[in-house]
């Protein structure tokens, strides 16, 4: 791995930052060798488009076959462990009084990187589009913390008798209100913000970036490749988030 070098301002905001905002897409969990929602699927599941059995349709229309779907998923998602970058952002938020993890990413990877490091107590992360280890009914919105996944039809809430169904926002249904907008206040009154692993593209979290550099806010991207925000961003590091963050934590705050 090759060393960066970080401008000597960039290393000073971030040592007097007090309020400090990171986005992270799916090029976060790619590292971990997670494949991204649209990669091809595998075995039995490639007849399958994933777009169409992410939607409230589909699951009216066919709720076993998108259970034991996200069955499928949620057995991927155990079989990955968070990656340097996951790390590196529990250990920005050690440093940084005021720090906000916005992510479109519903595996838990960055709870479980703070669980790791012992600090998830105070490592404040906003789902946007919910989690898949998470389980809820779809008709009362009771959260379950146990269920089958191995009978032949969907569970059922033990409150009201709804089918379960992850907990993630399909095609179609809205983002949770309240992390959303305690996004936007995030990103509003943050005086950096990071862009990490995602395309600038899906909305409405592509507009964060947006109203954090409206205010005022330093922007900085990482990212394999070049989006549409990077000519707005103040820095921008083409790369893996995985190999550039943690080079960072050390450029700043040392080992």
């Amino acid at each position: 791995m090759w060393t960066l070098t970080f401008p000597p301002e960039l290393i000073t905001l971030l040592l007097r930052t007090s309020n400090l905002v990171a986005l992270t897409g799916a090029g976060v969990s790619q590292e971990s060798g997670l494949r991204t929602f649209r990669d091809a699927q595998d075995g039995l599941w490639k007849q399958y488009k994933p777009e169409d059995l992410a939607s409230p349709q589909a699951f009216a229309r066919d709720p076993k076959l998108v259970w034991d779907w996200y069955a499928w998923r949620r057995e991927a998602v155990k079989a990955v462990r968070p990656n340097p970058g996951h790390y590196a952002l529990v250990e920005i938020a050690k440093r940084v009084p005021n720090f906000t993890l916005i992510t479109q990413n519903v595996d838990g990877l960055h709870q479980l990187a703070a669980q790791t490091l012992k600090v998830f107590e105070t490592f404040r992360v906003l789902e946007l589009h919910g989690n898949i280890q998470r389980v809820r009914c779809s008709e009362c919105y009771t959260f379950t913390e146990t269920w089958d996944d191995d009978t032949e039809s969907v569970p059922r809430c033990e409150v009201c008798g709804g089918l379960l169904r992850p907990d993630v926002v399909w095609f179609g249904e809205a983002l949770p209100r309240d992390q959303l907008e305690a996004a936007v206040e995030a990103a509003r009154s943050c005086e950096v913000f990071f862009s990490i692993g995602t395309s600038g593209v899906v909305q409405p979290a592509a507009s964060l970036a947006y109203a954090a550099r409206n205010r005022g806010a330093t922007l900085i991207e990482i990212n394999a490749e070049p989006t549409p925000l990077t000519l707005k961003a103040n820095y921008f590091f083409q790369g893996k988030s995985g190999e550039i963050l943690p080079e960072l934590v050390e450029a700043v705050w040392g080992a």
